[in-house]
């Protein structure tokens, strides 16, 4: 059995340890809240940007022709995809559960699934996470740009970067496809990887997408004017969206790692406790038997000099 001082200072160090972790979920706790509320005010904007585009898109192939000279062209239609430029979301640092796990074993899938299909991958990277990750892993891999330690609240200017990057490498045809990865927050317990292609604009995902926002807009008219026209219109629209669904990934993985690690850090207070509780209990019988022993070492002295 265990000598008592090196079982109280296991009890001591696991104490310490769960003060940590106590603290650390406070926090995650209280600034989950302020991730999910701005994913909240958020989502609003992005459904009705979603659904406008999507109201505007059969109208705007029918301009096709004044539209083939916009380096935006091919984001209306389809194309042969040789090359994707893939942004990946996960976090700057672990103890948050299974969230960079998760994330990053999606990862591979997807790279493993694009190099069997011969498709070359161009990836932005957002969290040092999954900066080590391809690093180590995938090192052959072109990285346009990463980003980390991005902080909460979490700034517009970020999305906005790696839109240029992403619609830069779109638009000169680095890149046939602009596709996301990053963790969709459900609830403070519920979060999930999702792989979401961004350009070219596809009707089928902008339905799904939009089939469950009630909206009390007027339908627009099936013969649409556009002023100035319908180029600007593109050259503007189209990057507002890009960098939108940036942006909301952003706020996403960012109210998902904040709840993995609030509930990561509750579970390990609760197994803190529960160590210190069987530790005590431990001690506790090491000590009755030392006394014991001490007793019976006493009685048998006594009963020497008798």
């Amino acid at each position: 059995m265990a000598n008592l001082k090196d079982i109280r200072t296991r009890i001591k160090s696991i104490k310490n340890t769960q003060k940590i972790t106590q603290a650390m979920r406070m926090v995650a706790a209280a600034k989950v809240r302020k991730a999910e509320n701005s994913l909240k005010q958020s989502r609003p904007f992005t459904a009705l940007l979603e659904s406008m585009l999507l109201r505007i898109l059969p109208e705007l192939n029918s301009h096709a022709d004044a539209i083939k000279e916009s380096p935006f062209y091919n984001a209306l239609t389809p194309r042969a995809v040789k090359r994707v430029g893939l942004f990946v979301v996960a976090a700057d640092r672990g103890l948050c559960g299974s969230y960079n796990s998760a994330i990053l074993k999606k990862l591979n899938l997807i790279l493993t699934q694009y190099q069997t299909q011969h498709i070359n991958v161009r990836l932005y990277l957002v969290g040092n996470k999954s900066i080590r990750y391809v690093a180590k892993q995938y090192a052959h891999l072109e990285v346009l740009a990463t980003a980390h330690n991005l902080g909460l609240p979490v700034e517009y200017i970020h999305a906005d970067k790696a839109g240029d990057a992403l619609i830069e490498a779109f638009t000169h045809n680095r890149v046939d496809r602009i596709e996301m990865l990053y963790t969709q927050f459900n609830n403070m317990v519920s979060y999930e990887p999702i792989h979401k292609a961004v350009l070219p604009l596809n009707v089928d995902a902008l339905q799904e997408s939009t089939a469950t926002v009630e909206s009390t807009e007027t339908k627009l008219s099936s013969e649409l004017e556009f002023e100035p026209s319908a180029v600007d219109l593109v050259e503007e629209i189209i990057p507002m969206y890009v960098k939108r669904q940036l942006f909301s990934a952003l706020l996403e993985s960012m109210a998902s790692e904040l709840a993995s690690r609030m509930t990561a850090m509750a579970n390990a207070t609760d197994n803190a406790k529960d160590l210190i509780h069987r530790l005590t209990l431990v001690y506790n019988k090491a000590r009755q038997a030392a006394i014991t022993q001490e007793i019976m070492e006493i009685v048998g002295g006594a009963e020497a000099l008798k």
